[in-house]
């Protein structure tokens, strides 16, 4: 990553674990203040999710068309939906109904640590 480049081996570990949540913390800040979520959804990765609380949801930001091949994946499922999404190392795949595919920069999740 370019922001450990910038630390050298003076810096402890804790120092670049620091360094890195400040600046992901920054780009975070940056799109909240350019406005709210283009779109917000549910998710689960349970294919017939039962229960509410198989269900995450999930605010996208600075969504826009991929235009790749489509890789394969972790299949994610949208609440009231019948198409699937793809999780994979670059990120979330969101089908759209006209056949393209959306992916979001930055995904933020409601998570209830206790």
């Amino acid at each position: 990553m370019d922001i450990i480049r910038g630390l050298d081996s003076k810096h402890n570990t804790m120092e670049k674990i620091l360094c890195i949540h400040t600046h992901v913390i920054e780009i975070l800040v940056n799109y909240l203040i350019q406005g709210s979520p283009g779109a917000w959804t549910r998710i689960s990765f349970i294919e017939e999710p039962k229960d509410n609380e198989s269900w995450q949801e999930i605010r996208l930001y600075g969504s826009q068309l991929f235009n790749e091949a489509v890789p394969t994946g972790r299949a994610v499922y949208f609440e009231g939906s019948d198409r699937t999404g793809i999780q994979w190392d670059g990120g979330l795949l969101i089908p759209g109904q006209d056949g393209t595919w959306v992916i979001p920069q930055i995904l933020l999740l409601n998570i209830t640590l206790f």
